[in-house]
């Protein structure tokens, strides 16, 4: 989205002044072939609407979700440190398995990637987006379903 990047620069001024925490989350549900559907553009919107819906259940009306590039979701979750974003990631995985269209899907291979950089006060939105896409590509490569990973 063209609105992320002053997102989250006013998130970086306005926790940076009060000295507060807040954190990102990348997501990448699955994509539908690795839960066993037939990928087709009205299948993948319907799929990634149901998650954006389950995503949209587990966080705050202060938080602010994103769609990331074409098949991931951003969290920036405000006044949240690591460990509260470790417990946000582990309550939208368990929102995503739990959305119906999923359910009878669900397989051991099915997993939702998430990488978090929590702020450390560098100014530059660009950094903390790096790092958490650095976070998020750790967590896909691990092979582990449901892997969550830190930068």
């Amino acid at each position: 989205s063209r609105y992320l990047p002053a997102v989250i620069s006013r998130e970086i001024d306005e926790h940076a002044a009060r000295e507060k925490p807040f954190s990102l989350l990348l997501l990448r549900p699955p994509h539908l072939g690795e839960v066993g559907l037939h990928e087709t553009a009205d299948a993948k919107d319907v799929y990634l609407q149901k998650c954006s819906a389950s995503i949209l259940s587990t966080i705050r009306p202060s938080d602010h979700l994103f769609r990331y590039h074409e098949d991931q979701f951003l969290i920036i979750y405000v006044e949240a440190n690591l460990d509260a974003a470790n417990a946000l990631a582990l309550r939208v995985q368990t929102a995503i398995h739990q959305e119906v269209i999923l359910r009878a899907f669900h397989t051991p291979g099915f997993g939702v990637s998430v990488g978090i950089a929590e702020f450390d006060g560098h100014p530059d939105p660009a950094d903390l987006l790096r790092r958490a896409e650095i976070a998020l590509v750790d967590a896909i490569q691990s092979g582990d379903s449901d892997a969550i990973m830190h930068a």
